[in-house]
């Protein structure tokens, strides 16, 4: 019988792929299970039942459809709340070329206890308030007016994207500088503000948000950690719930900050995939520039106290007279009925 010789293995370039693969995927503590059968033996019904499974159990799972001719399976995962390649492909297909840019969860000023939210219609943003979500990665900020700053998204004259080191004008060690003081800034405040700028992954979100912490809520934001670090060991292992509160300075001046509350652990397969979001959060946030913060707060609107709307200021005002919160119309209706 001749002998036959095996020149070049045909799969050879397809193992070194996979190879990397396996190795990508165990070193994200991910498990990826193939599934294979003839047309109609119930493959997708199977991996259907499956993930609802693993979904009740709190594990993490996505499907990887290898239909080359429809999406008509993927549409169904999708439909059912799964996520699958073929969508995560059109992702990265619309955002071909682009940068991303995250939406950011804005604090509204005048001690009014509803977030600003992003929602599809950027010039109607959603109120909540409160929300629940991982603490990807965060970090202190540095910011420097030369004269008031009064919105928009100007970058500040100086400021630090580590909370040490200023960049700008004036620039230099920020523990060194004299905008560091109290006393530099308006009613004998630091004219230097300091931020903490978080990336959040909201429950039932795919990409992270940004919500920039004020100097107001930085003690705040110090005793969460304290209670939580200790125990959990890291602030991405906790789903956080955040809401708002009303608090007034020593000036009589009222303001909002922010609140947080440890909601509870995550599970092993949730940490297993929040791990490489956080690295990944932690990579960009050295990209990103002050923009994103400078127009954090919601700025000059005015929010009803009771249901959320967003007023005019004249409709505010008047009702804020009258009842000394600002209420929109529904609910002042809605009071005079119960009265």
């Amino acid at each position: 019988m001749p002998e036959i010789v095996i020149m070049k293995e045909i799969k050879g370039r397809n193992e070194e792929y996979a190879k990397a693969n396996r190795e990508k995927l165990s070193a994200d503590h991910v498990l990826m299970v193939n599934v294979m059968g003839a047309p109609g033996a119930g493959k997708t019904s199977f991996l259907m039942a499956l993930c609802k499974e693993l979904k009740n159990r709190g594990i993490i799972s996505a499907v990887i459809e290898g239909d080359l001719y429809s999406t008509i399976d993927t549409d169904d995962f999708v439909k059912a709340g799964f996520d699958s390649l073929q969508k995560m492909a059109a992702f990265s297909d619309e955002m071909d070329g682009l940068s991303a840019v995250f939406e950011q969860i804005k604090i509204p000023i005048g001690g009014v206890t509803y977030f600003e939210m992003p929602g599809d219609d950027p010039e109607k943003p959603e109120t909540a308030k409160e929300f629940s979500a991982v603490i990807l990665y965060h970090h202190p900020m540095r910011a420097y007016y030369k004269e008031k700053y009064t919105g928009g998204n100007n970058p500040p004259d100086c400021g630090s994207l580590d909370g040490t080191t200023g960049s700008g004008e004036p620039g230099g060690v920020c523990g060194h500088c004299r905008y560091d003081q109290f006393g530099t800034g308006e009613n004998g405040a630091k004219a230097c503000k300091e931020r903490r700028r978080l990336y959040l992954l909201l429950e039932g979100e795919t990409f992270p948000m940004i919500l920039s912490l004020p100097t107001g809520t930085l003690k705040d934001f110090s005793r969460y950690l304290m209670r939580v670090l200790p125990k959990y060991e890291r602030s991405n292992a906790v789903l956080t719930k955040f809401s708002l509160v009303k608090a007034t300075n020593k000036g009589g001046i009222v303001y909002t900050k922010v609140s947080f509350h440890m909601e509870r652990k995550l599970t092993a397969a949730e940490m297993a995939a929040i791990e490489p979001i956080s690295e990944r959060a932690k990579a960009i946030s050295k990209t990103m520039g002050f923009d994103t913060d400078a127009d954090n707060t919601a700025g000059e609107k005015f929010v009803c106290h009771e249901c959320g709307a967003v007023m005019d200021e004249k409709e505010a005002k008047l009702s804020e007279a009258k009842h000394g919160m600002p209420l929109c119309h529904d609910c002042q209706q809605a009071i005079r009925a119960v009265a």
